[in-house]
């Protein structure tokens, strides 16, 4: 496990990953895995945004470090990112809920479905040789989103889409500093 920017984020980098063995990337389309079954605060219009932005985003900040291709070939790497859960969870209670008026409250918000809920995006990455499918580099990370206002509000891109990038600049950062090392 790494922390940066006070962020856990689980990353194995192998001895193979390095502009020695690897010049290009061929950047998958990000991929909902295993797949989401919408409800109704998860949209499956919203899931194929989020996935649709995390592509483009990849595409932009890994293409500043290396080149992208759109075919494996020798001295290419591919990306493959999987959205592997999205949870929207009901607000813990907090501290001063304890006193016992405040805790009532908090009790009928949840009841009610007005309590505030947490939304979290998982998501798994693998970095492959493009020939052999050998595995080079892997990592996974949970976001945080934007507080939903209770259970009626829908989740949209713009609720997670200011992590998600947080996320893509720490792993274009993480791929930065690999490859800038052994160039």
């Amino acid at each position: 496990m790494e922390v940066r920017d006070g962020r856990e984020a689980y990353r194995w980098i192998g001895p193979k990953l390095s502009f020695a063995n690897y010049k290009s990337v061929l950047v998958d389309d990000v991929v909902l895995y295993p797949e989401p079954q919408p409800n109704e605060q998860v949209s499956a219009e919203t899931l194929n945004e989020i996935s649709a932005y995390l592509t483009e985003r990849l595409k932009a900040k890994v293409g500043t470090v290396l080149r992208i291709v759109e075919s494996p070939g020798p001295e290419v790497l591919r990306l493959q990112l999987a959205l592997t859960g999205v949870e929207i969870k009901t607000e813990g209670m907090k501290a001063y809920e304890v006193i016992p008026v405040a805790a009532i409250f908090g009790a009928a918000k949840a009841a009610t479905g007005t309590r505030d809920r947490d939304v979290y995006v998982r998501g798994e990455a693998r970095l492959v040789d493009s020939m052999s499918g050998e595995l080079v580099g892997a990592a996974m990370r949970r976001v945080e989103g934007e507080q939903l206002k209770g259970k009626r509000d829908q989740l949209a891109l713009e609720d997670v889409q200011e992590n998600l990038d947080e996320a893509i600049e720490d792993g274009s950062t993480v791929i930065e500093d690999v490859f800038s090392e052994t160039e």
